[in-house]
């Protein structure tokens, strides 16, 4: 379980994961950028993901996202997980998909959004003047799902693995 939070501006994420109610790790990625290739949902470059959800989902995402995104793409029908896929400053896609199903949701996402056990805490936080990251603070504060240190990306300046 997770709290992933974008502002607009900035994606940060916990790095807690855990399995039911055993914590595994306190230092788990859950943001990553496109090392060598290019990421796409629908044409649109993705400089940025951000995923909760099952455990592998990540790297199927990253797999899909290097062919280019679209409805017509099809999921491993294993892995349940949400993601937000950032294009730049203000423009972001939600993408998720649930155990059993072959194809994801995916749509154009407003700001501020967030995604996890942790994601309507800290959309709660963001609606009412908290950042992204200051959004995950409160998440970790209130979820017992979502702990660890605070990673942050924000375009241009690249992913923050520093203990906020």
């Amino acid at each position: 379980m997770t709290t992933v939070a974008w502002d607009g501006v900035t994606l940060a994420s916990d790095t807690q994961a855990s399995s039911g109610d055993v914590v595994c790790s306190h230092d788990e990625q859950k943001i990553y950028r496109p090392l060598g290739d290019e990421w796409s949902v629908y044409g649109e470059k993705i400089i940025a993901i951000g995923c909760s959800g099952d455990c592998g989902a990540e790297m199927e995402m990253q797999d899909l996202l290097k062919n280019g995104l679209t409805y017509a793409s099809e999921f491993l029908p294993t892995f349940a997980f949400s993601c937000l896929a950032i294009v730049g400053v203000n423009r972001s896609y939600l993408i998720t998909k649930g155990s059993g199903d072959t194809r994801a949701n995916i749509s154009s996402q407003v700001t501020p959004y967030a995604i996890g056990s942790g994601g309507l805490i800290a959309r709660v936080a963001m609606h009412c003047g908290k950042d992204a990251t200051d959004a995950v603070k409160v998440a970790i504060d209130m979820d017992c799902y979502s702990g660890g240190r605070i990673e942050t990306f924000t375009p241009n300046h690249g992913v923050n693995h520093a203990n906020l």
